[in-house]
């Protein structure tokens, strides 16, 4: 069976005399071809949707998708807003993965394509900008000759501009300089792809940029699963499998981090955490990832203990994890929420209710 783009609309209702908010599917649709096909983001105009996602190429067929290439792609999909009627698809040679599209608010029907894609002989960021006819405005891309593992944290700016971010493990061409291990690198561009500032944020260890969150000053949270040790710019203490939080001045110069997560007494069963996202609160701010333990940060939070597929020597399953804090980043609550599987964050929303 294939894997389909799929989107539905939702409608919240009330629920008869409980009052409980029920989520209902209004309308859906589904799009692709016959090989996997997932969506990552939406931009929203006000007749047509555009849908970005990675394709895979199939033997038996094309379906919607028409690409040359037999390697997997991004694809975007322009679709009828008010009955998701598909109206065209176009193929991009950028890797899929976690790509991300967003609307250039300074120009009429451009976007910006943010991912991943071959420059300088291996895997480095790049940004496209195309048009609402799927033409190919332009292109930057920006990192070395080594490249990268992955990349997730992509946001667009308040001010037109674009940051993306990768793991790499080389200094060299873009990459000014790297501690060790594996690093989380960011780039911030203008609107017109010109290089504005890169940061290397990392140690001896392993550090990973999961997500990038503008703040209310014009700064940045960049929000990191990292092991930090020896030298580098994002210390941490050792005995802690850490989610750490970094604020970013709107210059892309550090201003503040603080970690956060297991003591790791188990390394063995690989007890971690991670920061996914940041929701800025009148009284401070609300923090969310996912983690694998009961001590540390996490001790009395309500971790469900499980092992990957109930193994008896498994490593631990991890559960999706909130903590809030003061405006001094002082824990006031920590939980946990799932069960003994495997459950993870993907977005926190703040409601208009708090």
């Amino acid at each position: 069976m294939h894997k389909i783009l799929t989107l539905l609309a939702f409608l919240l209702m009330a629920g008869g005399v409980t009052m409980k908010a029920q989520i209902r599917i209004d309308k859906q649709q589904c799009f692709g071809g016959y090989g996997g096909d997932n969506a990552f983001s939406i931009v929203e105009e006000e007749d047509f949707l555009l849908i970005a996602g990675n394709i895979e190429p199939s033997t038996i067929g094309t379906g919607q998708v028409q690409c040359a290439s037999n390697t997997p792609r991004t694809w975007v999909a322009k679709v009828g807003k008010d009955n998701y009627e598909f109206q065209d698809g176009w193929c991009f040679d950028i890797m899929g993965q976690f790509v991300k599209i967003v609307k250039d608010e300074n120009t009429d029907g451009e976007y910006f394509l943010v991912g991943q894609w071959n420059c300088y002989g291996a895997r480095n960021l790049t940004t496209l900008k195309i048009d609402s006819d799927g033409n190919e405005l332009w292109r930057v891309c920006f990192g070395n000759e080594y490249g990268h593992m992955y990349g997730t944290g992509r946001l667009y700016t308040s001010d037109g501009g674009i940051i993306n971010s990768g793991d790499y493990t080389d200094a060299g061409g873009d990459v000014s300089h790297i501690f060790g291990g594996y690093d989380g690198w960011l780039i911030k561009h203008d609107r017109n792809g010109n290089l504005e500032w890169e940061l290397t944020l990392g140690s001896q260890a392993y550090e990973g940029v999961c997500t990038v969150q503008q703040a209310s000053d014009g700064g940045y949270y960049v929000c990191m699963q990292n092991e930090s040790y020896g030298v580098g710019n994002i210390p941490c203490p050792e005995i802690v499998s850490n989610a750490t939080l970094v604020k970013l001045s709107q210059a892309g110069e550090i201003e503040w981090h603080e970690c956060y997560g297991c003591a790791n007494t188990a390394p063995e069963r690989d007890e971690n955490s991670a920061f996914i996202d940041v929701v800025e609160l009148n009284d401070g701010y609300l923090f969310g990832g996912e983690a694998s333990c009961n001590s540390g940060d996490l001790e009395g939070s309500g971790w469900h203990y499980g092992t990957l597929n109930n193994s008896p020597n498994g490593r631990y399953t991890s559960d999706i994890w909130l903590w809030k804090v003061d405006n001094n980043r002082n824990i006031i609550w920590s939980k946990c929420y799932g069960g003994s599987d495997e459950e993870s964050l993907l977005k926190m929303f703040r409601t208009e209710d708090g």
